[in-house]
């Protein structure tokens, strides 16, 4: 059996604004709260926590990127992180936000090759939202890897 570990990054590093926070906060112990509310740390960033859970347990996964974030904010403000990820053996993808045109999709592949250093090859939509059309022709823009596709929605 093969067992493919990814993780989405879905916030800029900043994180999520406070009514987000608000909206989920029962999501959220009582540390977690306090750091968010008295030092405006992102909640969500467990990144490095993740790559030392894996590197103890002998595994590596990979991390799927946005190119552009809700609240404006660029995959470069992760770029330490992602040559850290590189480095360290980890795969980085695209976290695409647009999954309708391949032209958005291979735009927003470049935006992460950019900061990675390196080709990318899997991707999946944000909210799994891809035009299931788009799918045969992601191969022409160099992505081999696609978990996109949520079997239900499609009848499968």
């Amino acid at each position: 059996m093969l067992l493919v570990l990814t993780h989405d990054v879905d916030w800029g590093r900043k994180g999520p604004s406070v009514n987000h926070v608000l909206d989920r906060l029962n999501r959220f112990d009582l540390n977690d709260r306090l750091r968010f509310f008295t030092l405006r740390d992102n909640i969500y960033n467990g990144i490095t926590l993740v790559m030392e859970y894996e590197q103890r347990q002998g595994v590596k996964s990979t991390f799927f990127f946005r190119p552009v974030y809700d609240d404006g904010s660029t995959v470069e403000e992760y770029s330490n992180i992602v040559s850290e990820l590189r480095r360290g053996g980890w795969e980085v993808g695209l976290h695409a936000n647009n999954g309708e045109d391949l032209s958005s999709i291979a735009s927003e592949k470049m935006m992460i090759e950019k900061v990675y250093v390196e080709p990318v090859v899997s991707m999946r939509v944000h909210y799994l939202r891809i035009n299931p059309n788009v799918i045969p022709m992601l191969k022409t823009i160099g992505i081999k890897f696609d978990s996109s596709l949520m079997p239900y929605r499609y009848g499968v």
